[in-house]
């Protein structure tokens, strides 16, 4: 499924505590074997995404692929053997690699026609009110994902304030049913390398809408407070692309897309 790794990703967290991580050299947090190249729904983009969130956290990386599948294995050679990339997954400098921030894409909530599935979600509060009511609610509150509702109602429409799981995926066509959902966060995680570089692996899991674009204080990452100036290497196109400065990065990422940089301070 398209977000299947993505979610796997979240369970990872619970392994990197910034001063104790549970996922060391020798014990390694594995959130399965890697899906590249046969992504229901996904692209280049979207396994060379995956490929990279795995090489962040220093999880293992194993191909759950058919080798034999000459077609798609040359589809993922270019990012697969990508060794900056790798080098990532395999540097040591006492962090296996964690999560740091999450910015929410701006923009109107996606429409989807039928009703999400109810078995993983989290129901909020029922709320009587127009679409147009709800909708506002929703979008001024944080902890709103999104909504489901229900036009065919006798009464005033119902719409439920819902958590909504990683894929958003309507599970039927009735016509009496629509949902609304936000955009979902674009994260940023980042894994500590040799001689005080930092890898930063940004990630847009947004299967539409507008590119995620954020700026990171150097803090957040886990520069030192010292560093105002940074080389940055784009690892997926192995260039030097030039320096972040003011002590803050910038980066803009395509839905279903990522980022993957090395940051060196200089100064």
């Amino acid at each position: 499924k398209l977000m299947s790794w993505f979610d796997n990703l979240q369970t990872t967290t619970k392994f990197q505590n910034l001063s104790s991580p549970l996922s060391v050299p020798s014990c390694w947090a594995y959130p399965d074997m890697m899906e590249v190249g046969r992504i229901e729904g996904g692209n280049f983009a979207w396994s060379r995404a995956h490929f990279g969130a795995w090489c962040v956290v220093s999880a293992p990386l194993i191909l759950g692929l058919d080798l034999e599948d000459t077609a798609t294995l040359a589809s993922i050679v270019p990012f697969i053997t990508n060794t900056e990339a790798i080098a990532v997954n395999q540097n040591w400098a006492g962090h296996p690699g964690r999560l740091v921030a999450e910015f929410t894409v701006p923009g109107p909530m996606m429409y989807q026609h039928g009703a999400l599935e109810r078995g993983g979600d989290r129901p909020g509060w029922p709320h009587n009110a127009t679409l147009d009511v709800a909708q506002k609610a929703c979008e001024g509150d944080k902890g709103c994902a999104g909504l489901t509702y229900h036009s065919a109602e006798p009464r005033p429409a119902q719409p439920l304030k819902m958590y909504l799981k990683g894929e958003g995926v309507p599970t039927n066509t009735d016509a009496s049913w629509s949902t609304y959902s936000r955009s979902a966060a674009v994260q940023v995680w980042v894994k500590p390398q040799p001689s005080n570089a930092i890898a930063v692996y940004v990630v847009n899991p947004n299967a539409s809408g507008q590119a995620g674009s954020i700026t990171v204080d150097f803090g957040t990452l886990g520069l030192s407070a010292s560093v105002s100036v940074a080389s940055v290497r784009d690892l997926w196109s192995r260039q030097d692309i030039g320096d972040a400065t003011g002590a803050q990065l910038h980066v803009t990422v395509e839905p279903l897309d990522s980022a993957f940089l090395l940051l060196v301070p200089r100064s």
